[in-house]
């Protein structure tokens, strides 16, 4: 009887061991919004990443209207440079920290940039 007592009590404690080192794994989640300077969603806005944690992809992606933004889940925690660019509006640059185990969300600011004189 003692011995299925502890037999149970040591597959409890293992399977909340498990699930206490998934929710703090070494893995992360991004979100990218990119807006106008009124707030509006701009699809068609790239995201990718100039710099990323050493062993992770680079980070491509291209907004959506259905999206409102580009997701990233699964990455590795780390420090993450970014750039951000659609055609009309000045590019930006910004570092983003992802945490293990946490969602970032990042709301990115585009400003309309005029375009060239045409000669």
């Amino acid at each position: 009887m003692k011995s299925k007592i502890v037999i149970a009590v040591a597959m409890v404690a293992a399977v909340l061991f498990s699930l206490v080192a998934g929710c703090g794994g070494k893995n992360g989640n991004l979100f990218v919004s990119v807006t106008d300077t009124g707030g509006s969603s701009l699809w068609g806005a790239k995201v990718v990443s100039e710099s990323q944690p050493p062993g992770q992809l680079k980070i491509d992606g291209i907004t959506s209207e259905e999206a409102g933004g580009v997701v990233s889940n699964g990455i590795k925690a780390g420090t993450y440079q970014l750039q951000v660019s659609r055609y009309g509006y000045a590019p930006e640059t910004l570092e983003v920290r992802v945490k293990a185990g946490a969602t970032e969300n990042v709301v990115v600011k585009l400003f309309f940039a005029s375009p060239p004189p045409v000669t």
